[in-house]
């Protein structure tokens, strides 16, 4: 008849052990039995997103669009966003009138989209909002990159020990 128990072990350090039983029969036998090597290996925490994929503490990926709101243990995070040089493109519109130059009446036009100033002209009053053109000047543009930074919701880090595998 074999008696089956359970031992707690408190392991304080990462290493590899002997388990040392002593049993003792019903005539008062004693016997040692030694188990081992019993090697105790840390299983540290995988930040993972949703799809059960590992990525770094730091990761900056998917689409600013659709990410979700909760990513496995990421949370979803700021729009990262680049910049870009080019074009303006936006509306010339005739901003103002009323400033005389050489006894001429002045009308000024700028951009709505940089606020660059586009000029004026002399004489000709046009209507102030209307159409004067395309701005071409050259601007730095804040744009959406299509990725987002994730923050860490798990709360754990890369040296968090979620569990000890025993072998033996």
């Amino acid at each position: 008849m074999t008696d089956t128990n359970k031992i707690n072990l408190e392991i304080f350090e990462i290493n590899t052990y002997y388990l040392h039983v002593l049993t003792q029969d019903k005539y008062g036998s004693k016997k040692e039995t030694i188990k081992g090597p019993i090697e105790v290996t840390p299983t540290y925490h995988q930040h993972k997103d949703a799809n059960g994929i590992v990525r770094s503490a730091s990761w900056t990926s998917g689409n600013s669009s659709t990410a979700g709101s909760a990513t496995g243990c990421f949370t979803k995070g700021n729009i990262i966003y680049t910049t870009t040089t080019g074009s303006c493109g936006g509306k010339i519109v005739w901003t103002g009138t009323g400033v005389v130059l050489d006894g001429q009446v002045v009308t000024f036009k700028g951009c709505t989209a940089c606020g660059a100033s586009h000029g004026y002209q002399n004489g000709t009053t046009p209507t102030i909002g209307s159409p004067a053109g395309t701005c071409n000047r050259t601007v730095n543009k804040t744009v959406d990159s299509g990725k987002r930074y994730y923050s860490l919701g798990c709360g754990k880090t890369d040296t968090t020990i979620e569990a000890y595998e025993i072998i033996f």
